[in-house]
């Protein structure tokens, strides 16, 4: 396997996953991306319509905010899911190299 197959390390793209949908669109779900974007507008202004006028800014938009929360848990899943199977994959190249050369 090549080293241009190695995917982005969890943490790096967790911190990339901060800005909506970007998490995504580097492990190449950028549709997915999109689709959390669009649920996160829709649900933070339908939270803006639903709650009461004297509720903070967070309580107005927590729709959106939920949304979000979910959109860096969901890119850090599966960037880690990644990361994990390729580690998984080149130890067991590594075993195979090993036991082929004995």
């Amino acid at each position: 396997m090549q080293t241009s197959d190695k995917p982005m390390h969890p943490r790096l793209l967790l911190a990339a996953a901060l800005f909506p949908g970007f998490g995504h669109v580097l492990l190449g779900l950028a549709s997915r991306g999109l689709v959390f974007i669009f649920f996160m507008i829709i649900l933070g202004w339908l939270s803006f319509r639903l709650m009461p006028p004297q509720a903070d800014f967070f309580g107005r938009h927590i729709g959106g905010f939920l949304v979000y929360g979910l959109s860096i848990l969901d890119a850090y899943r599966t960037a880690a899911f990644r990361y994990q199977s390729y580690l998984a994959r080149e130890k067991k190249a590594q075993a195979d190299t090993q036991s082929t050369m004995e």
